[in-house]
């Protein structure tokens, strides 16, 4: 009897080991997202089956103890490491915001640009339909004007072809 009685209580001490070793394992396997539920099902075990432990009690507590410690430096590193991925991606986000201002920017002037240029040439266009008059004077007038806003247009495309560079 008294044999069967140290058998039982050898078995507990060993199937209490084995909860607390099991919530030790889980424990080192923690994340941001489960360590509060694992800490709790770690001192649950640690209070109602490291009392059951026998001679297992002192190194129980310690591993306890130590892969506590190492999985919280590890769950605020991976917090560091999350905050920093945040920061990051919010200066990349910004960074593109203001690429795609810039760029609808540089468009809204080349498109003023263009209307400026398409305007030089319609008024080219015209004043050069007045070639076929008589005259020397006309024809004089109208080259002059023609060189004018053959100019203008030429500075106009010319303001295009910079604002594309």
């Amino acid at each position: 009897a008294r044999q069967n009685e140290e058998e039982e209580i050898a078995a507990q001490q060993q199937r209490s080991a084995l909860a607390v070793l099991r919530a030790l394992r889980n424990m080192s396997g923690a994340t941001p997202e489960t360590v509060d539920g694992l800490r709790g099902e770690l001192q649950a075990a640690l209070e109602t089956e490291l009392p059951r432990t026998g001679d297992q009690q002192e190194p129980l507590r310690a591993e306890a103890a130590r892969v506590l410690e190492i999985a919280e430096r590890y769950i605020e590193e991976v917090k560091n490491r999350r905050r920093q991925a945040d920061v990051e991606l919010a200066e990349k986000e910004r960074r593109a915001e203001e690429q795609r201002q810039e760029a609808a920017r540089l468009l809204d002037g080349l498109e003023e640009l263009v209307v400026g240029a398409e305007r030089a040439a319609e008024r080219t266009a015209s004043l050069t339909a007045g070639l076929t008059a008589d005259t020397r004077e006309r024809l004089l007038r109208v080259a002059r004007d023609v060189e004018r806003a053959g100019e203008e247009a030429a500075a106009a495309c010319a303001a295009c072809a910079e604002a594309l560079a």
